[in-house]
């Protein structure tokens, strides 16, 4: 088969897998641009649909993690006994087109409606994606690996404030001037139109992708492991999945509320244009996001090969601690120079885990439960992440502060808190991940 002539070791041709990993950072860039570009577009939905912080936020993050949990666990089985590929493309096609229905809502109704699709299409990515990589590449080059996989979250989010800051002004101007068929969208219409178009793109790539021998199975049964099998095999390892999956999701709980609120937050209290902050926050989240996941991915492997079995578990663990001085100094203020510096420590800390907690989970997770296990972790990364993050700055800024204004303090809040508790919980279950990694390297299912 095209693509998939074995190496000594049984793996794929590396060439190649390096090729598949990148049409897989490109579909998750894309994923999370349409994820992401509603945060750009506060001020203006706000306005033309009346909706409150609160209400927007529950739309962007609730919403959205809401269905992507409920779909996410049976897709998660989905990727465990069928072609991973083919899943991804039907997602890559229904988020895609659920991008662009957001441009036609009229209503919070609608705009509700359109963001339900876009969730369930993206349920199907990560989990598969996860599953393809750790049956491509040895147990010591996935960290590396799934952290340029996970490169697509700063890059996507990345993008979405520059290219949606792009894309507003242009969309702006275009109404402006008339144009027949562009005239009956508001701005922020268009840029959801123009943004779901790239997905096209992503599925003609992932016609080449094949599927690859899984790999470092329990039993020889082809159609994976039931769900009550995936749960049952976490509670007998409980103390290091919780440790991975809920400690991480608060750490994603602050990368989320960082996602969503730094734009107003310039916006608002520095008066920057949609354009400037897209730009500007949109930099440092692919400068500083990809250094913190590349720094991470090359340590842990390097510490791997030379035996550290819990390179990937510490690494995380030490990384995203030096996060938390940054994020609480932004409680204190000061000028655009200095709060833009600390956004850039907090997005490199913040970053790391994103590579690193899905690659600990990898090497530690048989074959047949990857894509469920996987889809456990992105369920509550969402539901935790996504679900609370936005909320809880927007619950701060109405309901404590009562100061639009005050959207810096309530995210310093969350963020510093947040991350702390992160840490403290992957620490519970540092020595039980160590335990784990030795039981697994000797066959210990």
């Amino acid at each position: 088969m095209p693509g998939l002539s074995p190496t000594e070791d049984g793996f794929p041709d590396p060439r190649y897998a390096w090729y598949v990993v990148f049409i897989l950072f490109l579909a998750y860039v894309v994923s999370f641009l349409d994820r992401q570009i509603l945060t750009l577009l506060v001020e203006p939905i706000k306005a033309d649909l009346r909706i409150s912080d609160t209400v927007l936020s529950l739309l962007h993050g609730f919403t959205f993690a809401l269905f992507y949990t409920l779909f996410g666990l049976p897709l998660g089985r989905m990727a465990d006994r069928h072609n991973r590929t083919r899943l991804m493309m039907a997602g890559v096609a229904l988020w895609s087109a659920m991008t662009v229905a957001c441009g036609f809502a009229r209503s919070t109704l609608m705009l509700f409606a359109a963001r339900v699709g876009v969730a369930v299409g993206e349920a199907t990515l990560s989990p598969s994606a996860y599953s393809l990589i750790s049956d491509y590449f040895p147990r010591v080059k996935r960290g590396r690996a799934i952290s340029l996989y996970s490169l697509g979250i700063f890059a996507g989010a990345g993008m979405a404030y520059v290219f949606g800051g792009l894309v507003t002004e242009v969309a702006s101007h275009s109404v402006a001037s008339g144009w027949p068929l562009l005239s009956q969208f508001k701005p922020w219409q268009l840029t959801f139109i123009i943004t779901g178009l790239p997905g096209l793109l992503i599925i003609v790539l992932m016609l080449t992708i094949r599927e690859p021998v899984r790999r470092e199975r329990v039993s020889g049964a082809q159609s994976g492991l039931s769900l009550a099998e995936a749960f049952s095999y976490i509670r007998q390892h409980f103390r290091v999945y919780f440790a991975l999956l809920v400690g991480n999701s608060f750490i994603a709980l602050a990368n989320y509320a960082l996602f969503a609120w730094m734009p107003a937050y310039f916006i608002r209290v520095f008066e920057y244009t949609p354009g400037q902050i897209g730009r500007t926050f949109g930099t440092i989240l692919m400068v500083f996001g990809t250094a913190g996941l590349v720094v991470g991915g090359v340590l842990a492997d390097a510490r791997y090969r030379r035996g550290s079995l819990g390179a990937h578990f510490n690494i995380t663990i030490c990384l995203t601690a030096l996060g938390i001085l940054p994020a609480a100094l932004l409680l204190a203020g000061g000028s655009e120079s200095v709060q833009l510096t600390l956004v850039a420590g907090v997005v490199f800390c913040g970053a790391v885990s994103t590579g690193l907690v899905p690659a600990a989970m990898q090497l530690i997770t048989p074959n047949e439960l990857r894509g469920q296990v996987s889809a456990v972790y992105l369920v509550l990364t969402a539901l935790v992440g996504l679900g609370l993050g936005p909320t809880l700055v927007a619950l701060l800024v109405d309901f404590h502060f009562k100061d639009t204004m005050a959207v810096g303090k309530a995210l310093a809040m969350v963020l510093s808190t947040t991350l702390l508790v992160g840490v403290l919980l992957m620490l519970t279950g540092r020595s039980a991940y160590l335990q784990r990694q030795r039981e697994f390297t000797q066959g210990v299912m």
